[in-house]
């Protein structure tokens, strides 16, 4: 890829290599790489105008967002610049609830049900959209949209979820990952369990540090919930495992 891609400055060649040099640098947490492209993507954008350079500084901050780092920051303004899209807002909806402003989430996702943030789109959005509503659904506590996003997810556990608006890179990792936390969120632990397997084998065999980290935090909220013999001994050093990994 990178060798037919190399030397291109067309923004229908150049901006694809640009995201995933960085997007492969970050998730084998070669950060100061990541870093580096992220500056080029900055030093590219500057070359052209409008929405295209407004979305491309947004994809600066990828490795940021891998990180855990300003997610919500980051989301609003990439709901901001697509009002009209509704996985932007589910991005925006998930990343609150990542970092527990709960009553925020359940603000904008009462304001948004008219819009129909419930409802996938019906183009090649539909995948990352549905796998941010697992988030949603969990955080939430809404067991109906979590049993949907199971429903719906679950021909797609091996699929890769990583495709946001227009060139924007928001990478959440293998299918298998949400749905084991819309498993979670309906107490199906056995389910939840296998799903988790599954991307965790992925993700360690990618080298995929952290959607790897964000999967043994995901296990790690589904033993504590759990609450069997145990599953708090198994959560911590679960939670353990990922801060080293982060």
């Amino acid at each position: 890829i990178e060798e037919t891609l190399r030397g291109a400055r067309k923004p229908d060649v150049s901006i694809p290599l640009l995201l995933w040099r960085m997007l492969q640098a970050s998730l084998r947490g070669n950060w100061e790489v990541a870093g580096q492209v992220a500056a080029d993507l900055v030093d590219f954008a500057a070359s052209v105008d409008g929405t295209l350079a407004r979305v491309l500084a947004l994809n600066a901050e990828v490795p940021k967002y891998l990180r855990g780092e300003a997610t919500a920051e980051r989301t609003g303004a990439i709901a901001a610049l697509f009002p009209n899209r509704q996985e932007a807002h589910a991005l925006h909806l998930a990343a609150l609830i990542e970092e527990g402003r709960i009553d925020e989430a359940r603000t904008e996702w009462d304001r948004h049900q008219a819009f129909g943030i419930d409802e996938a789109p019906s183009d090649g959005r539909w995948l990352i959209h549905t796998t941010y509503l697992a988030r949603v659904a969990a955080g939430l506590g809404d067991r109906a949209l979590a049993e949907r996003v199971h429903r719906d997810l679950r021909p797609f556990a091996e699929w890769l979820s990583m495709l946001g608006p227009v060139y924007t890179v928001l990478p959440t990792g293998i299918v298998a990952r949400h749905l084991g936390i819309a498993a979670t969120a309906l107490g199906r632990w056995p389910e939840a369990q296998a799903h988790f397997d599954l991307a965790e084998a992925r993700h360690r065999e990618w080298g995929a540090h952290p959607w790897l980290a964000a999967t043994l935090c995901d296990r790690a909220e589904m033993c504590r919930q759990r609450g069997r013999r145990g599953d708090l001994g198994t959560s911590r050093r679960l939670a353990r495992g990922a801060r080293d990994l982060a």
